[in-house]
């Protein structure tokens, strides 16, 4: 099957990474998603999901195995990026605590989704987002079904997708890793926007696959329209070089 990808991206960098943190298993190829944790790093959990292969004329965009969304659940009570069915992993940041301690630790994540066309109920939205914590592994579920998202820092995107089994849509987005954070959350979700299903399956056939992640030195970022060097383009950028190229050169 003919899978194109449409790749929506917000900033083109050259930069160092990071060494020594990954994801494990950002296909999907061996998590099953069983609906507990995560307490450790390294593993795929919080919602229910379930690993599959070419299903509901949807392919796996690489490897054999993606994860379908299956049930939304309130482990994280203050659920605080919107009612969605969430897969969750925890990076360890210990590897690159020089960098963070610097300031100038960025995390940059993407995932790839894909659903069925389904009809009017069908829900439409994406999203991924990416959040820093101190502390340890042991204590996220804990810490995120408190009275507040309790996160150091979070960066989040979203997609309304267009319905087309045969291409998958990538979302990305960047978060700036504060001082003092130890590990980062990881979330791709699918998100009940059109109808809150009550019981049974939550989602008519809502797939992700392909997850990046990367730990970079903004120090080491040559992003020319980064105009204010805070390593994330802002309406900030645009004043800034409108600023300079009003004053003209000297």
């Amino acid at each position: 099957m003919l899978r194109p990808i449409l790749v929506t991206a917000t900033m083109i960098f050259a930069s160092q990474a990071a060494s020594g943190q990954s994801l494990i298993d950002p296909g999907f190829e061996t998590s099953d998603l069983p609906g507990t944790g995560p307490g450790s790093f390294g593993v795929w959990g919080l919602d229910v999901g379930e690993r599959v292969g070419p299903t509901t004329g949807i392919a796996p965009l690489e490897g054999s195995f993606m994860a379908r969304f299956v049930l939304t659940t309130a482990v994280c009570a203050t659920e605080p990026f919107g009612t969605a069915g969430d897969f969750v992993q925890l990076v360890d940041l210990s590897g690159a605590a020089a960098l963070v301690a610097s300031g100038n630790a960025r995390v940059r994540m993407s995932a790839a989704f894909n659903r069925v066309a389904g009809d009017t109920s069908t829900d439409t939205r994406f999203s991924v987002n990416a959040a820093a914590y101190d502390g340890t592994p042991d204590e996220f579920i804990s810490v995120c079904s408190g009275a507040n998202p309790n996160w150091l820092a979070a960066s989040s995107s979203d997609l309304q997708t267009d319905g087309d089994p045969t291409t998958w849509e990538r979302i990305d987005t960047e978060l700036v890793v504060p001082i003092g954070a130890t590990y980062v959350a990881i979330w791709v979700r699918a998100i009940e926007n059109v109808e809150d299903d009550p019981s049974g399956s939550e989602f008519d056939g809502h797939f992700v696959d392909d997850v990046t992640f990367e730990v970079v030195d903004a120090s080491a970022t040559t992003c020319l329209a980064d105009f204010d060097g805070d390593g994330v383009l802002t309406i900030f950028d645009f004043l800034a070089f409108q600023s300079a190229f009003l004053i003209g050169c000297p």
